[in-house]
């Protein structure tokens, strides 16, 4: 059973306003990954753009949301699967950037391989990603 906003509020032990329900459906609903000014031009008025930006960091930090660079250098963010966890994004997996519309989707179904760093090295955070066209532009 898909769990809704409201529940991912709950499990994470977060007050449900309308502003977090709202924003978590929109990554939720969307198939790319969304930037906060596209969230500010999909809230208009609705939200003012630090509120927006307390929700992300907070979503963030929580492991309801991950964000993403993409090949344009623009902090894209995506809901995560239910294995992301508060400060241990397991979030980690193939991001395809298209060059023409710049939309960034997350590619669930490609596995990433294990990789070993040098001795001393600690990863935090990594991202793989691909650029090209997608679907939608290619037909266009």
């Amino acid at each position: 059973m898909k769990s809704g906003p409201e529940d991912v509020l709950t499990s994470k032990n977060l007050k449900k306003t309308t502003v977090r329900i709202q924003v978590l459906q929109a990554l939720t609903n969307s198939n790319i990954a969304l930037s906060q000014h596209q969230l500010e031009e999909k809230f208009a008025n609705q939200i003012d753009r630090t509120t927006l930006y307390r929700t992300l960091k907070l979503y963030e930090e929580k492991g309801i949301i991950h964000r993403i660079y993409n090949s344009f250098g623009e902090a894209k963010y995506a809901a995560c699967l239910d294995h992301c966890q508060e400060h241990a994004h397991s979030d980690h997996h193939l991001h395809f950037n298209c060059l023409k519309c710049k939309g960034t989707f997350c590619i669930n179904q490609v596995e990433i391989p294990a990789f070993k760093l040098p001795e001393g090295m600690l990863a935090i955070h990594y991202n793989f990603s691909v650029e090209g066209v997608c679907e939608k532009c290619r037909e266009n």
